[in-house]
This record gives structure tokens, C-alpha cells and sequence, in this order.
């Protein structure tokens, strides 16, 4: 008799859903807790606790694919302009899925639902590429997608399966090995946030605009690639927020409501998980050597192996312009190459957000809390405050 993952702490959870995917007796369910995580629930009457889930989960058993010690690192961006504008950063993610669709093969990547949450979809046409382009910030539900991506690869189709670097791990975790024709990419990723937040956010956003909003993309190139925006859409308009002032945003940066395993990533670090990694190419070379940075966009792209190599050097002769980058700059400036996010330094802000997302005290978070004008003396009050409180239930 085994362990099911019913052991297995919140902290060391990652949503992988790889459980639910290999459970046997479908013992298992992907479930939203509170704070807007969906995390494994267990039927303990349908488990008979043969211990595989538990066994092979990525958090318990580091999934290590002999990755480059010391992967190269590129600088490139799309050789159309009109791919450029439409990505988040320069288009290469477009080019390896183009190179992957000629040859008939399938992409996998994530998608906005109609309620704005986020799944991972299977694309089998240039047609319908643009839904899985563009960041989305919120965990994609990988959890129907294991046996698509398993009857792909028996038809004998490529298939090129691009997220995170935790729902790479689970995907490799499902397969045991390494099948012939799968390229992955992982993400440079500074961690998922939570799906109520982010739900409150919309409520609060929508009310103020008097508007339902329909889409967002956290990537708008206004008024730079560099400097960009938040846009927010709805029937008849936009709100267009530079992401400093977007409250949704800020909170985002200061690393408030991530995951709680994404304080603890086994997988955000080097050598990486994928075949390729993509990301942003932040590496200021562009004041030394203007040729490999493109102001409208331009892309990292990181060669974790030789399936990877290979990948990038057939997309990179026809559809990329590339130059070699220096692995350790582009680490300093982009430093989720090999380090995970920081527990919030602010520690009784991350529990307080939660609290006002149940309370639906949305103005309070959104039009204060995590607002731009929100004076340093009324949080310096609002803390100090909290900490009478604590030393008061202490004493008792």
C-alpha cells in the first residue's frame, strides 16, 4: 500500500495535473481552492493506493533530462514585422510552431476560456495559432491534455508542447522517457497568480468601465515593447494601463499572489527542462551591439539540447534574425532564467489580498491597496496598526 497525493504539501504542488492524468481508478480531481489554485482532491474510496501518483510526482521525483550544463543563448525576432507586433515579444514562439505545423504536426499551448480562465488547447492549423500567442499570467489547466498529446505522438505526428517549466516536467513525468517526436519549450517564468485575483480584478475593472470586459493582453506595445501596457476589452472600447499603473499588474511584480509552489520552483533554473526556452531578451547589448536587439520586440531563445538545436537551426535560417547573446548578461537581467520568485517580502499583504478577494472588498484591494496613488504613509498606518494586533494576540 502506497501514498497518494493527498501527502504531498500545497507548497510542493505545482497543478500539474500529471495525477489526475495517470490515476489508474480516476480516483482523482482537479479542484480550485481558495486562494484560486486548482490542486489534486483524492476519492478515497475509489483509491486503492497503489502510490502511483505520489511516486511519480515532479515535485517528489526530479525529472532530469540531461539538459545542457551550459545552454547557448540567442537574441532573434520574426523576419515579418506584422508577427513581431502581434507577439509579446519578438515572434519566436510563431516561428517554431510554423516549422512544426509544415510538417503537419500539432501545437499545444494556452488559451483563454470564454470566462477569461486558461486551458491548454491543441492547434492543428496556422489558422488558429493566434489564440495560444501572447503571455496570459494565469495557470493554464493542462490536466485533459496528457492523452492528446499522447495519441498525437502514436499517430506519428510532431508535436510541439509549449508552458511552463513545471507543466513540462509533468508532461515528461506522464511519457517516462523522452518520445521521438515531441519538442517542448518552457518559459522564462516569474510564476502563475491566482484565478480569483484575478477574477476580482475583472469584476472591479468591468464595474468601473460599466463594461463587461471580453479579452486582456497583458503584452500591449503601447507605448513600447519595453514600456508596455495592459489592455483591457470590451464590447466597444478598450482601456489601454501601462503596467505600472495597472493595479492588477503591480501586484503581479511584487510577487503577491503567485502560487505557493512558485516560491519553491524546482524547475524555474539551469539546466532547464525543455528542448528550447523562450522569454524575453532583456540583455541591454543593443547600446554595444544594435544588430541583435530589435526595439519592437525581441526574443530569447535558450538551446537546452541537441533536439532542441536542431529545431531552432532549420526555423532560424528562414524565418528568424538571429545573434548569439551572452548566457551570463542575459541571466542578470532576466534573472528567472535560474531562480524562482521570492516569497513577498511584505508579509501580511499576500494573506491580506486573499482576505479582501473572499470579503469581495474589491475597491479596497484594486482602488487602493495595489493602486499607484495609495500613499506610503497609509500603508506605513494600515502596518503598524496590524502589528499592534499581533503583539496583542501574542501576549494573551
Amino acid at each position: 500500500m502506497g501514498d497518494n497525493v493527498s501527502f504531498v504539501k500545497a507548497e510542493n504542488c505545482s497543478g500539474c495535473a500529471l495525477c489526475f492524468a495517470i490515476c489508474p481508478r480516476k480516483a482523482i480531481t482537479m479542484r480550485y481552492n481558495e486562494e484560486g489554485f486548482f490542486y489534486p482532491v483524492v476519492d478515497e474510496k475509489k483509491c486503492n493506493r497503489c502510490g502511483l501518483c505520489y511516486e511519480k510526482c515532479p515535485f517528489r521525483k526530479i525529472i532530469n533530462r540531461n539538459n545542457y550544463r551550459h545552454p547557448e543563448s540567442w537574441s532573434c525576432w520574426h523576419k515579418s514585422e506584422q508577427v513581431v507586433m502581434a507577439s509579446s515579444s519578438g515572434g519566436a514562439f510563431t516561428a517554431l510552431a510554423e516549422e512544426i505545423l509544415s510538417r503537419k504536426g500539432i501545437i499545444y499551448g494556452a488559451s483563454y476560456n470564454p470566462d477569461l480562465s486558461v486551458s491548454h488547447v491543441r492547434i492543428p492549423s496556422k489558422d488558429s495559432l493566434s489564440v495560444v500567442k501572447k503571455s496570459k499570467y494565469i495557470q493554464s489547466d493542462i490536466s485533459r491534455i496528457y492523452g492528446e498529446v499522447e495519441k498525437d505522438l502514436r499517430a506519428g505526428k510532431n508535436v510541439l508542447f509549449v508552458g511552463t517549466p513545471c507543466q513540462i516536467a509533468g508532461l515528461y513525468g506522464f511519457f517516462g522517457n523522452n518520445p521521438a517526436g515531441l519538442y517542448t519549450c518552457d518559459l522564462v517564468c516569474h510564476g502563475v497568480n491566482s484565478l480569483a485575483v484575478f477574477k476580482a480584478y475583472l469584476s472591479y475593472t468591468g464595474k468601473r468601465l460599466r463594461h463587461s470586459i471580453e479579452s486582456v493582453d497583458f503584452r500591449v506595445k503601447i507605448p513600447s515593447w519595453e514600456v508596455p501596457s495592459v489592455g483591457l476589452y470590451y464590447r466597444g472600447g478598450e482601456n489601454i494601463v501601462k503596467v505600472n499603473e495597472d493595479p492588477f499588474y503591480r501586484g503581479f511584480l511584487h510577487n503577491y499572489y503567485l502560487r505557493l509552489s512558485c516560491y519553491n520552483c524546482r524547475y524555474n533554473t539551469l539546466p532547464r527542462i525543455g528542448d528550447i526556452t523562450l522569454g524575453d531578451f532583456w540583455c541591454w547589448d543593443k547600446r554595444y551591439r544594435p544588430e541583435n536587439f530589435n526595439p519592437k520586440g525581441t526574443s530569447l531563445v535558450i538551446i537546452n539540447n541537441d533536439k532542441g538545436k536542431e529545431l531552432f537551426l532549420k526555423v532560424s535560417k528562414d524565418k528568424l534574425n538571429v545573434a548569439i547573446a551572452d548566457l551570463y548578461k542575459t541571466v542578470l537581467y532576466n534573472p528567472f532564467i535560474k531562480t524562482c520568485a521570492e516569497y513577498p517580502h511584505d508579509f501580511f499583504k499576500r494573506k491580506e489580498i486573499f482576505s479582501l478577494v473572499r470579503q469581495h472588498k474589491y475597491r479596497e484591494l484594486f482602488g487602493k491597496q495595489l493602486s499607484p496613488r495609495y500613499k506610503l504613509k497609509d500603508r506605513m498606518r494600515k502596518y503598524l496598526r496590524l502589528y499592534k494586533e499581533k503583539l496583542v494576540k501574542l501576549k494573551r
